[in-house]
């Protein structure tokens, strides 16, 4: 453990016990506490700590001595499986807090060029151009090291050009990701643990309109400055139905690949970005064209 985890830990107490709270209850709404072997607090309190980290990893991703990390890929079969099939692929990322820089690096050290779509606010909960300036940049400067191309949605949310761009890369075989979200024209919710998990079809309807493989990936930080980055069987896209109904199957495959992992890192899932709804109440409608928080 480096001296920035441990300073980290060192500040747990410094944590307001609403915000722990608050974050318990997240986790409580998906998890049963007898299931997990330890309090939901103390899971609390390391998801918080785990927010932090991230973005610290991401800080000293631009320290000119490097960011001294181990990453792992897992699946990677998978992957070399389409490609020798010539399809075009799509990696799904899931919603886990340490996915947006340690896949990223993980793939390039693969060796695989990495074409990503992303908002152009993506780094900052703020979508004012001050935010965007200053601390969006910050993420997108560590992972662009890491990435072949980052295909941007514009701020009016038009998704005419990145969607052609898209399309055209996943024709000529390449692989492109997109982190799961729940904001989407045609949002799918299936049943995810205790609750709702809300996802955005975008790109399982860019997989059936370019016959691209849809590949589901998952991040976890296994030790303190080690990732694996486990890229799970491709999903189906070849179901019977209407378009409507292929989405839905797709989805729900998914979730039920994500929920193991949620119960095994519930520190580690981003509980907080919306996704994630408590099944005593359905999500209402979505209200943006946005894959990627």
């Amino acid at each position: 453990m480096g001296p920035d985890h441990a300073a980290l830990i060192r500040l747990d107490s410094a944590v307001h016990p609403s915000t722990v709270k608050r974050a318990a209850d997240l986790i409580r709404r998906h998890l049963d506490p007898a299931d997990l072997g330890e309090p939901v607090e103390t899971i609390a309190r390391r998801y918080l700590r785990n927010i932090r980290i991230d973005g610290l990893t991401t800080l000293r991703n631009h320290d000119p001595r490097g960011w001294p990390a181990e990453t792992y890929v897992e699946g990677l079969e998978h992957l070399t499986a389409a490609q020798a099939a010539g399809r075009g692929i799509i990696l799904w990322v899931a919603p886990m807090i340490f996915s947006a820089l340690a896949t990223k690096r993980a793939l390039h050290k693969a060796g695989i060029p990495l074409h990503h779509l992303s908002t152009s606010t993506h780094g900052s909960s703020s979508r004012s151009r001050v935010g965007i300036r200053y601390i969006s940049s910050i993420r997108v400067k560590a992972e662009n090291r890491y990435l072949a191309e980052r295909v941007v949605i514009p701020e009016s949310g038009a998704m005419h050009q990145p969607l052609r761009r898209l399309s055209f890369l996943l024709g000529e075989g390449a692989v492109v990701s997109v982190r799961l979200g729940s904001m989407g024209a045609q949002p799918q919710v299936v049943p995810f643990l205790k609750g709702h998990i809300r996802v955005a079809t975008g790109a399982p309807s860019l997989a059936l309109r370019t016959n691209a493989v849809l590949l589901p990936v998952v991040t976890t930080r296994t030790a303190p400055t080690a990732f694996t980055i486990r890229i799970g069987v491709p999903l189906r896209t070849d179901v019977l139905g209407s378009a409507v109904e292929r989405r839905a199957a797709i989805v729900e495959a998914l979730a039920r690949q994500l929920e193991p992992f949620a119960r095994r890192w519930p520190d580690q899932v981003c509980w907080h970005h919306g996704l994630f709804h408590p099944r005593t109440k359905q999500p209402g409608p979505a209200a943006l064209l946005v894959d990627d928080p």
